[in-house]
């Protein structure tokens, strides 16, 4: 073997050694970011998931699971506000992340704005018509439109889960 191509297989070698290593640091920044979730310590699990949403060298995939579980814990504290607008921002950097779409969605139900939550479950509908989930909660988004405003807190609302994914 020419002395060129075996400095190109070592160099390839050790750029994939060095790209496992990343990628087992964020599998293990995430597994740890899910057990403080599975805690029940919403904060410091919100805080871990923004690090690694926040981490320009992580996959798009991990970024925007990440902020999925951002939300996810804001939502857990009760502060459905940020977390509307974290899935509106995971929205804008993918536009095709479907889990986003159902957890503003949920959200929006919370702080009773059913016109986006419809919008967001129709979407979801119109993806997977066999989606049976997104298409009740279209429904119950679309009753509520013409109903009279309700307390976005009113007890109707504790059988949403807080997210299907």
């Amino acid at each position: 073997m020419p002395r060129f191509d075996r400095h190109v297989l070592l160099l390839v070698a050790s750029l994939a050694v060095i790209d496992c290593s990343q990628s087992t640091r964020a599998d293990d920044a995430f597994s740890a970011a899910s057990q403080l979730y599975q805690d029940g310590q919403w904060q410091q699990a919100a805080d871990a998931f923004e690090r690694l949403a926040e981490d320009g060298q992580q996959p798009q995939a991990t970024r925007l699971a990440a902020k999925l579980y951002v939300g996810e814990a804001l939502m857990q504290q009760g502060d459905f506000v940020e977390a509307e607008r974290l899935y509106t921002r995971a929205l804008r950097e993918n536009p095709f992340y479907f889990p986003a779409y159902n957890n503003r969605g949920l959200v929006s139900m919370r702080l009773g704005l059913f016109r986006q939550a419809y919008k967001d479950f129709d979407l979801l509908v119109r993806r997977d018509p066999r989606d049976h989930v997104a298409r009740e909660r279209r429904q119950v988004a679309q009753q509520q439109m013409h109903v009279p405003k309700l307390d976005p807190f009113d007890h109707a609302y504790e059988q949403l889960p807080y997210s299907a994914y």
